[in-house]
């Protein structure tokens, strides 16, 4: 691992808002969009072609949510204040619902699935009550050691991550519990960056193997899958991440996500 960490904060960021870009444009220009409205009008040729563009187009929006997920514990860890900083995940994720809901099915309203900001939100709850359980276990359990205490409030830890990601599932929030999980472990491991680097690629093999119909499937297919590299990739950029804020976007990504979105269902719709 010999990656320079010369990346920003704010780089990582407009990467990752680089690489959704291209995933949404892939799923809602093409794919719900040109796709799905000119399919008797186009050649088998044709339509081959634009759903590789797409496909390609989803390979590398992959990259994006990882990178999105740390970048939350990171601003969850220096932020002066907590409740600002869940106030506007909260407003910006009802603003936004009804142009996601819009965007990706059509339907002002769709409780079958919630943007990502529902799940970025439910991601600050679990750290906050995975630093307050920890500071409790510190404080009024009666324990052995330091290191037994350490070893009681991780499997606390893991609890609260397990709880809050079955419970974005049933919620529908875009990143389940496979985004709550990597929320929990980025700042768990935030001082380790090998161990945070390998239990981020558990995270994507595991995820890449779960089926959320039920069970897994331990194919090859899935292990060598190209959205698992992507994963991968965005954890080598993260690796890369020189603790640095860069220059100050406070609400760039807040507007961004709902405008863009926007755009590019006006974009489908005028398109088609």
């Amino acid at each position: 691992m010999n990656t320079k960490k010369i990346l920003s904060g704010s780089t990582l960021k407009l990467l990752a808002v680089i690489s959704m870009l291209f995933d949404h444009f892939g799923r809602i220009v093409l794919e719900n969009g040109y796709l799905m409205n000119t399919r008797s009008m186009i050649s088998d040729e044709q339509y081959a072609r634009i759903s590789a563009m797409s496909d390609v187009c989803g390979w590398i929006g992959r990259m994006a949510f990882p990178i999105f997920c740390f970048l939350l514990v990171e601003g969850f860890v220096h932020t002066k204040n907590l409740k600002k900083y869940m106030r506007n995940l909260l407003l910006f994720a009802i603003l936004t619902e009804t142009i996601y809901d819009w965007s990706f099915t059509g339907i002002l309203f769709n409780i079958y699935q919630q943007n990502v900001l529902f799940e970025l939100l439910l991601g600050i709850i679990a750290l906050y009550m995975i630093r307050r359980e920890k500071k409790f276990v510190k404080e009024k359990i009666r324990v052995v050691n330091e290191k037994e205490a350490e070893s009681i409030s991780i499997i606390i830890a893991i609890l609260i991550i397990i709880i809050l990601g079955k419970a974005a599932e049933k919620l529908y929030f875009d990143g389940g519990l496979y985004g709550i999980s990597l929320i929990g472990m980025f700042y768990l491991l935030r001082k380790q960056k090998i161990a945070k680097f390998f239990a981020g690629i558990g995270i994507l093999l595991f995820y890449n193997y779960y089926l959320v119909g039920g069970g897994f499937d331990f194919s090859p297919e899935n292990f060598l899958d190209i959205s698992l590299l992507a994963g991968v990739s965005a954890l080598l950029l993260i690796f890369g991440y020189n603790g640095q804020r860069g220059r100050r976007v406070k609400y760039f990504f807040y507007v961004f996500y709902p405008m863009h979105l926007l755009i590019l269902k006006i974009l489908s719709v005028l398109y088609t």
